[in-house]
């Protein structure tokens, strides 16, 4: 066994290739110029992480060597911690080991790369500054790969079929491989069992989800599994209250498809959609939440005091309250052309599990939100060229400033604002767009479009059960008296009732996710209160 010595003397040296790429362990890489630094940090990372990852140490110039032969030689990069001058070796690690945390050490002066983590230098306390993020980082890394060895998707690249398996793969942190090829999709488990063409139910059945309660009854149950759902369900949970978690596609919902979180409470360095979805769901776990997935709910109704959820395959749950999180989706294009090349070019919220893809491409992103902003930002890690389409004279009208700093200062971000969408072009795959502005009509030429417009309500399952606004929102107290909501939501005259559990609940859907409450509303049907 080695002493923390030992390994430190080891960590200083340059990197040996030759050496390393038989290391069993992924590798923490730290770069930074100052000698002093480093030896600062190898005493640190060594004494704190030498067990689960293999630490590296060096300058600015090994490091790139090094990272390009651990590339060369199929070996796993955990993370990479480097200092202000570390743009290049950021880009590099973006495109080589895409899975790869990074962290920027502040030492110095100058401006910091675009990271998962901002670590300030020098530190008094290392437990204190360093190893947290560090920590979240490693074992984020950690996570993803202790998921589901062995699994391999096969099939065309430009192919629907295998578009929507991999982003159910994606969201639910399953790892897997994909080999392409033209021929049937088809999903090789890791007993060697093969799935041809598979639904979403028989693949996530086949990898180890939960696609159905384990009850006939709850005390609650949350229709939804985003941020406000699963917020909802922990607070009930650790209160005591039998819970399940109904979700059609994934956890996470529309935050968990997001590359990067920037403006989320106590977060101050950001995360990604993913990791809030991994600590989310594990949150809710340890207090006994059941998460069914893929799991839709078709209807719901009142018996005696209790609600009846009636289940996409006609069967019942029945429960004390019932929480309504199913939140929106984005707005399908009404262009010509997008059925027919959806999943072959065309993308909705996939940014993350198609940017690798997108090497050395020319992609668009069409939207002019947060969301939009962040994928831009993401693909622009892999893409030769990134071009925002916005409807919108100004960006700065529905976009955080701090993403709009960051597009601006990305070189390979285009943004072109008051133009429309005329057209999808492509035989087998998209090749091209036909964008109009005022009269002016014009063919850009692309191999990838992310669409993050509008927002259209999961509800239509309610449609005669529940009161809705034209645009499929529930409407629902006691919101009338919440400013910037209350048109969306309605008013008290809508006849909704709160039972004592589901109030409760409902507070915690506030607390998390006020900003868009409408992902968080406990209802009793029309005329039957809760009690």
């Amino acid at each position: 066994m080695k002493t923390d010595a030992e390994h430190r003397k080891e960590t200083e040296r340059p990197p040996d290739p030759q050496r390393l790429t038989s290391v069993p362990l992924p590798v923490l890489l730290a770069t930074v110029e100052s000698r002093q630094v480093r030896k600062a940090l190898a005493r640190d990372l060594v004494a704190r992480y030498a067990s689960r990852v293999h630490v590296v140490v060096t300058g600015k110039a090994r490091a790139a060597h090094f990272l390009d032969k651990l590339a060369e030689n199929g070996e796993a990069l955990a993370a990479v911690l480097f200092d202000r001058t570390g743009g290049n070796i950021a880009k590099q690690v973006a495109e080589a080991f895409p899975d790869a945390g990074r962290a920027a050490l502040l030492v110095g002066k100058g401006a910091c790369p675009v990271v998962d983590a901002t670590i300030p230098y020098p530190y008094s306390d290392a437990s204190e500054s360093l190893y947290p993020p560090i920590d979240d980082l490693v074992e984020s890394y950690l996570a993803g790969q202790r998921e589901t060895p062995g699994l391999r998707l096969v099939g065309p690249r430009w192919s629907t079929e295998v578009h929507e398996t991999k982003s159910f793969l994606a969201s639910h942190g399953i790892a897997y491989e994909w080999r392409e090829e033209e021929c049937a999709p088809s999903v090789e488990l890791p007993d060697g069992t093969c799935l041809n063409s598979p639904d979403r139910t028989t693949l996530a059945e086949a990898i180890g989800l939960q696609v159905d309660p384990k009850e006939d009854f709850y005390d609650l149950v949350v229709i939804g599994g985003g941020p406000a759902g699963l917020a909802a369900a922990v607070y009930a949970a650790s209160e005591g209250l039998s819970t399940v978690i109904l979700e059609r596609c994934s956890p996470g919902g529309q935050a968990g498809n997001s590359a990067r979180i920037e403006n989320y409470l106590g977060f101050p360095d950001g995360l990604s959609g993913d990791d809030l979805t991994r600590r989310a769901v594990a949150q809710a776990q340890k207090f006994g939440v059941e998460i069914v997935s893929p799991s839709e709910a078709a209807g719901l109704r009142v018996e005696g005091k209790y609600r009846i959820v009636t289940l996409g395959d006609e069967s019942e749950l029945r429960c004390r309250s019932v929480l309504i999180a199913t939140g929106v989706d984005y707005r399908r294009l009404d262009i010509k052309g997008e059925d027919r090349l959806y999943g072959r070019g065309v993308y909705y919220g996939s940014a993350r599990s198609e940017a690798i893809l997108c090497r050395e491409e020319e992609v668009a992103v069409v939207g002019g939100a947060n969301s939009a902003g962040q994928a831009a930002l993401h693909l622009a890690q892999y893409a030769k060229k990134v071009t925002m389409l916005v409807r919108g004279a100004d960006l700065g009208e529905t976009m955080s400033d701090y993403l709009l700093d960051r597009i601006e200062n990305t070189p390979n971000i285009d943004v072109q604002t008051g133009v429309t969408l005329e057209e999808a072009c492509g035989e087998e795959h998209l090749e091209a767009v036909r964008v109009r502005c005022g009269e002016e009509v014009w063919t850009l030429p692309l191999d990838g479009l992310f669409a993050f417009i509008g927002a259209e309500p999961r509800t239509e399952w309610l449609e005669g059960t529940l009161a809705r606004d034209r645009d499929g929102f529930i409407l629902a107290p006691p919101f009338h008296s919440c400013t910037n909501i209350s048109a969306r939501l309605g008013h008290e005259k809508s006849g909704f009732g709160w039972g004592k559990y589901g109030f409760s609940a409902l507070k915690s859907a506030i607390k998390y996710r006020a900003f868009d409450i409408i992902a968080g509303t406990l209802l009793s049907l029309k005329g039957a209160r809760l009690t």
